[in-house]
C-alpha cells in the first residue's frame, strides 16, 4: 500500500470511529476510552453501559471492494483484541477505583460514502 492509500486507510478509520463514538452515546453508552494500545494491539473504543464494560472494534469500509467491513473481524483479529483486553485489565487492575466484573466486545461494522456520511451501520453486540 502506498503512502497515500495507507492515509486514506487511517483517515477513513479514524471518521468510522467517530461515527462509532457517536452512535454508541446516541445509544445511552458512555465513552470511557478510545485507542487504548498494547504490544498485542489497539482497542478502538471502550465504553460503559449500564453496569457493563463494552470493548468495541470498529470496522469501516468507503465501498465493497474488499468485502463487507464486518468480515474483516476474523479469528486473529479476535485473538488480538482479547490479548489487548486481558492486558488492559492488568493496567486497570492497578487502579483501585476501576472494579470490572462484567464485559463484552462488539463490533461496529460502518459503510461510508465518498461524501464521507453513513450508508449503514451495524452494531453487533457480545461478538
Amino acid at each position: 500500500m502506498d503512502k497515500k492509500s495507507l492515509q486514506k486507510a487511517k483517515n477513513t478509520g479514524r471518521l468510522g470511529e467517530e461515527y462509532a463514538a457517536g452512535h454508541l452515546v446516541a445509544s445511552g453508552y458512555t465513552i470511557l476510552g478510545t485507542n487504548f494500545h498494547s504490544r498485542f494491539g489497539e482497542i478502538d473504543i471502550i465504553a460503559k453501559y449500564e453496569d457493563e464494560v463494552i470493548f468495541c472494534e470498529v470496522k469501516t469500509r468507503r465501498n465493497l471492494a474488499y468485502g463487507l467491513p464486518q468480515e474483516a473481524f476474523n479469528h486473529k483479529k479476535y485473538s488480538r483484541i482479547k490479548k489487548t483486553i486481558y492486558e488492559f485489565f492488568r493496567t486497570a487492575s492497578k487502579n483501585a477505583d476501576v472494579k470490572i466484573t462484567k464485559w463484552r466486545i462488539d463490533l461496529i461494522a460502518i459503510l461510508i460514502n465518498s461524501f464521507d456520511e453513513v450508508e449503514d451501520l451495524v452494531h453487533y453486540k457480545g461478538v
